[in-house]
């Protein structure tokens, strides 16, 4: 029986920024075809806001740090310290750019090794109407997701193992989240470690 596995964006994130080794080992036995990858569409589209947000970020941080240290180096007691920060400070900044290639090639990867769930006018209504009503994962996005990968699980249920891996546990580890993936034989994991550990079990 085939294994899926639900990832969402925090997924993407690990791989393309986090560069987490766990979560990498789980693209590379994708590419093998000892698992499948299933991801929503509304995570794919979702994921690339949210790495320019993170960049953006760190550009900021990494400007307001060299200020700092030009602000520091007027002074002769600091200046033979601060001046190899701002070297390497303006390192990281020049490097930024790369990174946003590097993460852009790696979701584009992704998006062409795993089954993108279809983000359709059903399942973004029946999302609104979930947050609406205040039940889990309260947030419009991760409802988005989550009924993205209820509809994925109730259509394949019957034909394959599914881990619903997320690293949301405060959106996601719900009483309810746990009836209705449990209804669909849907396991749902907090941990890319141990999603690996369950995978290597299942595939032997």
């Amino acid at each position: 029986m085939e294994l899926f596995i639900i990832a969402e964006s925090n997924f993407l994130i690990d791989i393309g920024i986090a560069r987490d080794r766990n979560s990498s080992y789980l693209m590379n036995l994708a590419s093998t075809g000892k698992i499948k990858i299933a991801i929503p569409e509304y995570s794919l589209a979702e994921v690339d806001g949210r790495v320019s947000f993170i960049l953006r970020e760190r550009k900021k941080k990494l400007k307001e740090s060299i200020t700092l240290m030009n602000e520091l180096s007027r002074s002769d007691y600091n200046k033979k310290y601060s001046s190899g920060a701002i070297e390497n400070l303006n390192m990281l900044l020049n490097l930024l750019d790369k990174e946003k290639k590097f993460v852009d090639e790696a979701i584009k990867s992704i998006r062409d090794l795993c089954v993108v769930i279809p983000h359709t006018p059903e399942i973004h209504i029946k999302a609104a109407l979930r947050d609406l009503s205040s039940k889990p994962p309260f947030k419009f996005n991760d409802c988005q997701i989550y009924l993205a990968a209820l509809d994925f699980a109730g259509k394949n249920k019957n034909d394959c193992n599914i881990i619903f891996l997320t690293k949301d546990r405060e959106d996601f580890d719900y009483p309810e989240i746990h009836d209705e993936l449990n209804d669909n034989r849907v396991k749902l994991m907090f941990s890319s470690g141990e999603c690996v550990k369950e995978v290597v079990e299942l595939i032997g």
